[in-house]
């Protein structure tokens, strides 16, 4: 039974952070900036989007390798040349 559990756990989606940083999230952010008229609809509509693409859309698990998500594979990357130098 504490396999099965562990199994399960695995199969839950990865939480926001990795949202946040994911192409998904940027796209939105960009859409959004680009198509509100004020600060208050950018806003609106980020945070309503947002949600939206993570509840739905969004289908990184925890399982999945975390370093596929695009802003945190160009980070590493960028760290990784920081330190060969």
């Amino acid at each position: 039974m504490n396999e099965a559990i562990q199994k399960a756990q695995y199969l839950l989606k990865a939480k926001i952070f990795y949202f946040l940083f994911s192409k998904l999230n940027i796209l939105i952010c960009l859409l959004c900036y680009f198509f509100a008229t004020s600060l208050d609809s950018f806003f609106i509509s980020y945070i309503a989007l947002a949600l939206f693409s993570y509840k739905f859309i969004f289908s990184q698990t925890r399982m999945d390798n975390p370093y596929k998500i695009f802003l945190l594979d160009a980070i590493s990357k960028f760290i990784k040349n920081l330190r060969s130098n």
